[in-house]
């Protein structure tokens, strides 16, 4: 039996068993030795998108729970230095803060409404619009457990065009290649369980193609999807990417909407609409999502708290979590993103929000200087960064905002979410109040991989007792 000291209330040693509660369910699952550090051959698909396909899932649970844990090991390892926090030095388990329970997916299989594509040959030599299974090859992976089914149908759709498509001189297109040859790139394909809408984007490289060449790809591909009845069913619109460079398209690259109409392409979280865009993150998992809001409103909500949702994307935390709190303030980098946190604040009827496009360092500092703040206000941030996190300019930022009380952060890998925790509660020589984490969970929003979401509750160091003081 593994044993972890770390793991108490967790383990049970007369049973042999891992008990799990979440707010709705009890698990109860054996447990067995894990290293984190596994093997496996990668000769399927389903082990390269879903290596715990095979897992049971209470085992899986197990081991994210075992994960989060190691995550807020290395967080009190990396604290303790020549200056470590008070609180660092007088923790008795090992761990910067207690993890609370894990919160499973309500939809363990066919949870995901999101999916990009690429387009290469099999192994067979055929054109396929699959998944990379190893350099070169491309395989379809319709047999995974972890997207849906109308997101295979959407890529199903694109496999029947590319395989069937002629130019004018009767010719197929390659797919691109690494010596920047060839056409095909890439498919971007959502499509949304509750709202039962969809939409698809066609990547290409236009360097071998003339003018006309486009012009005849782009008025075939409207002509195929009018034409196409299966299509229709999950396709709402249609879009077209040029992107000519190396490497993957930076968030940005413009696209053209050739078919269909982008405002019909949304979703409802809980009991409210969001508009998507090609350009802006949206939750993969809504049923997932929808349980990691509901725990973080029991540390934002409050009549006079002010809500910073620091990477809003499209808007969707803070929208959320409006009816809970005073105000809401949402900032992103992303010009499209921002454009429709305005439309779904709009869509929405939300009064008490306002959305800023611009770089976090610069508009927080800025927002809350020209910011009206009464004396029983409470300023509390949530930052859900990009999987690697945000850059220490970003955490400085939001160290050097001293009017922030707590700060809510989403962790989605756990290299980026140590090193900014890090960030966050070291000692610093730039005289800024460090935070503390007070408490945190982990919410299985990608069940079949070793992915997860850790939220972790840090609250603003006072310095004047053992708890937030510091040595």
């Amino acid at each position: 039996m593994l044993r972890c000291k770390t793991l108490v209330g967790l383990v049970t040693p007369s049973t042999s068993s891992g008990i799990f509660i979440s707010h709705q369910r009890r698990y109860i699952a054996p447990i067995v030795r894990y290293k984190h550090k596994f093997k496996t051959s990668k000769t399927s698909i389903e082990e390269v998108l879903t290596p715990w396909h095979n897992v049971p899932y209470v085992e899986q649970l197990y081991r994210k729970r075992i994960d989060t844990e190691n995550m807020m090991i290395q967080l009190l390892d990396l604290l303790k230095t020549k200056r470590t926090p008070k609180w660092a030095l007088e923790s008795q388990n090992h761990l910067a803060c207690p993890v609370e329970d894990v919160i499973p997916s309500p939809d363990v299989d066919h949870y995901r409404n999101a999916a990009t594509f690429a387009v290469g040959l099999n192994q067979s030599g055929d054109i396929c619009v699959g998944s990379v299974l190893t350099q070169g090859v491309i395989v379809d992976p319709s047999k995974c457990l972890h997207t849906t089914q109308d997101i295979d149908r959407i890529r199903s759709f694109f496999q029947r065009f590319v395989q069937s498509y002629r130019n004018e001189l009767d010719l197929p297109l390659k797919p691109y290649t690494r010596d920047h040859r060839g056409v095909w790139r890439m498919i971007e394909a959502r499509h949304y369980k509750k709202s039962n809408r969809g939409f698809a984007m066609l990547q290409i490289s236009s360097n071998e193609m003339s003018s006309e060449e486009l012009r005849h790809l782009k008025e075939k591909l409207v002509e195929v999807i009018d034409a196409d009845e299966s299509g229709k069913e999950v396709i709402q619109c249609l879009a077209l990417q040029i992107y000519n460079g190396v490497s993957v398209a930076p968030v940005g690259t413009p696209y053209e909407v050739l078919w269909g109409d982008l405002d019909q392409v949304y979703e409802y979280l809980s009991d409210q609409k969001f508009l998507i865009r090609p350009n802006s993150f949206f939750q993969v998992n809504v049923a997932a999502a929808e349980s990691m809001f509901q725990s973080i409103q029991k540390w934002t909500g409050g009549k006079n708290v002010t809500l910073l949702d620091l990477c809003c994307g499209t808007g969707v935390i803070g929208i959320s979590l409006a009816r809970t709190v005073k105000r809401v303030f949402g900032i992103d980098i992303v010009p499209d993103a921002i454009a429709s946190a305005h439309l779904n604040q709009k869509i929405n009827g939300v009064q008490n929000a306002k959305y800023i496009c611009g770089d976090i360092v610069q508009a927080l500092p800025n927002l809350l200087k020209d910011l009206k703040i009464e004396p029983e206000d409470d300023i509390v941030a949530v930052l859900d960064p990009p999987r690697a996190g945000v850059p220490k300019k970003v955490i400085q930022a939001i160290r050097g905002c001293d009017k922030i009380n707590r700060l809510i952060y989403i962790s989605c890998k756990e290299e980026g979410g140590v090193q900014n925790g890090h960030e966050l509660c070291k000692i610093s020589t730039l005289k800024t109040r460090p935070f503390v984490p007070v408490t945190s969970f982990c919410v299985d929003m990608f069940p079949h991989t070793a992915h997860k979401e850790v939220i972790i509750l840090y609250e603003r160091s006072t310095g004047d007792d053992g708890k937030k003081g510091f040595k």
